[in-house]
């Protein structure tokens, strides 16, 4: 989804989770989860995590 302003192009990156338990984290979504988390850490930030995600659904 692409939010455009006056001056200003955003992706959003909009992901339903729900957790399973107080804690656990399971399946895909764990998976998911972490290379957000890695994304948001980045130099790159979340583009390149959604650069990775996107090449990992063209190899499936």
């Amino acid at each position: 989804r692409v939010v455009e302003e006056v001056d200003t192009k955003c992706h959003l990156l909009y992901i339903k989770y729900q957790c399973t338990g107080a804690t656990k984290k399971s399946g895909l979504s764990k998976d998911l989860m972490e290379l957000v988390h890695e994304g948001m850490l980045s130099p790159h930030g979340l583009s390149s995590t959604v650069d990775n995600i996107k090449r990992r659904r063209e190899k499936r």
